[in-house]
């Protein structure tokens, strides 16, 4: 189950989002929420990969696959 953490990272459409300056306060939220779930996600992942290593003794904090 650990060893099935998938990273996926997609920059949102700012373009799309900031066309109408009336738009702009709610882009400006999503932008920070999306920051701060990528950050989540970040720390999701350090704690998978601690948990492989104490569990099977293997390094995949810096393994490509």
């Amino acid at each position: 189950m650990v060893g099935n953490v998938l990273i996926v990272e997609d920059e949102p459409d700012i373009r799309r989002l900031t066309s109408n300056p009336k738009t702009i306060p709610r882009a400006i939220r999503l932008i920070l929420i999306s920051r701060f779930l990528e950050r989540v996600a970040d720390h999701a992942t350090n704690i998978a990969e601690m948990v492989i290593y104490m569990v099977e003794s293997k390094m995949v904090r810096h393994s490509l696959a």
